[in-house]
């Protein structure tokens, strides 16, 4: 299944051996939803008391560990359950300062490094395009068609699917294209993915 980015993001710091000194409210948010799955509240602040997941402190051990010259696996982690995909990446904030070992004259981190850990959410490239067509104020077989369009059905698939004739198909697919105002398959899904339409826009497409 193919994701894409949501444009939700939040930001948590948290020392080098994982211990968290600040988080967002949108990172608060995302965690939650990343470790317990659909919040009623939709996206909106999460009072609820969260659970630091050791995943997070696993991400600062691997970006400590290539610091070191360390073999260690990429400070990035993704998550999905029903909420989306949840992207965690680790960088660093402030690199912690580098000691000389008297004893063994090699080289040892101090504590003072800062880890930022970004957050993002992404969801179904099918959910996306499907509330993209309910924004257009599509009738609902033109959205089911539109979808279809979308993901790369052909138009005998998409018969098959909506039990109906090749040419109701066709049809539905020259009103979609003419309420839209594209040419082609190339053009609907470029619609889709970048154009909002307008308040008179979708009034003169209802009609």
């Amino acid at each position: 299944m193919d994701y894409v980015d949501t444009g939700r993001s939040g930001l948590m710091i948290l020392t080098r051996k994982g211990s968290v000194l600040h988080i967002d409210d949108s990172a608060r948010t995302l965690l939650f939803l990343a470790t317990h799955g659909a919040n009623p509240a939709g996206f909106g602040r999460v009072n609820l008391a969260i659970t630091i997941p050791p995943v997070l402190r696993q991400l600062c051990a691997n970006l400590d560990g290539i610091f070191q010259g360390w073999e260690a696996p990429p400070p990035s982690f993704s998550h999905t359950n029903g909420s989306g995909r949840f992207v965690f990446r680790a960088y660093w904030l402030q690199s912690p300062t580098v000691y000389l070992e008297p004893e063994t004259q090699g080289y040892s981190p101090g504590e003072d490094g800062l880890i930022g850990v970004v957050i993002e959410h992404q969801e179904p490239l099918r959910l996306q395009l499907q509330r993209k067509l309910q924004v257009w104020r599509l009738s609902p077989r033109e959205q089911e068609v539109g979808l279809a369009l979308a993901e790369g059905l052909s138009q005998a698939t998409i018969a098959a699917r909506l039990n109906v004739s090749i040419q109701t198909v066709m049809t539905y697919v020259r009103r979609l294209y003419a309420k839209l105002e594209v040419h082609n398959r190339a053009e609907l899904l470029d619609k889709l993915r970048h154009d909002v339409p307008t308040s008179a826009s979708r009034s003169s497409i209802a009609r």
